[in-house]
């Protein structure tokens, strides 16, 4: 296969032609779930396919943010709308680079991640103990271990986090769990999208 054939397999299966666009939520969610996990919008120097684009049916830049799109408007509802159903799942696994994953994948993690005993679920204080996990890392996992799926209102107000000057400590701590997979965000019904965290190490 050559350059030009793999750029075309590329767009039908990422479906940026417009014959192929999603045209409904529950439609992108099987799609999630053939494709694997996706980018919300095309990102520079990273191949994978993005909801945006699928739903567009096409491989142009998403929009700039603040400016009125129609596709863009619905490329998002549908997003909020599977992520508050639980039937994808959203992280920064990638690095900095936030990505949605069907909810079959959702426990792809470490060894020690998908174990349930409980001499392993304390890993992350050997992390910690190593210099490997912040405080505010090892702090946010132990509340999630304990509590469960939880608000980040909730997350922060038990951490001490709550000003507006600890914002960036608080979402630091959370994606470096998100890139060690060892915290998922998710919504629950009456909840907005995104505004909660679950361990992904089974209880």
């Amino acid at each position: 296969m050559n350059q030009k054939e793999l750029q075309k397999y590329r767009r039908r299966q990422y479906r940026q032609r417009s014959e192929l666009r999603l045209q409904s939520p529950e439609e992108a969610e099987v799609w999630l779930n053939e494709a694997g996990l996706c980018l919300f919008q095309p990102k520079q120097g990273v191949e994978l396919p993005s909801l945006y684009g699928a739903v567009a049916g096409s491989d142009a830049p998403a929009p700039r943010w603040g400016s009125h799109s129609r596709i863009y408007g619905r490329a998002w509802d549908w997003k909020d709308a599977l992520l508050s159903s639980r039937r994808i799942f959203y992280g920064k696994a990638l690095g900095s680079t936030g990505f949605s994953c069907r909810s079959r994948c959702s426990r792809i993690c470490s060894p020690s991640a998908t174990s349930t005993t409980a001499a392993m679920r304390d890993d992350y204080l050997e992390l910690y103990a190593d210099g490997k996990l912040s405080i505010t890392a090892r702090d946010t996992y132990g509340i999630l271990l304990e509590n469960g799926p939880t608000s980040t209102t909730i997350l922060r107000r038990k951490l001490g986090l709550q000003g507006e000057a600890d914002s960036r400590r608080f979402e630091k701590g959370l994606t470096e769990l998100q890139r060690g997979c060892s915290s998922v965000p998710w919504t629950s019904p009456g909840t907005t999208a995104g505004n909660m965290a679950s361990p992904t190490i089974p209880r």
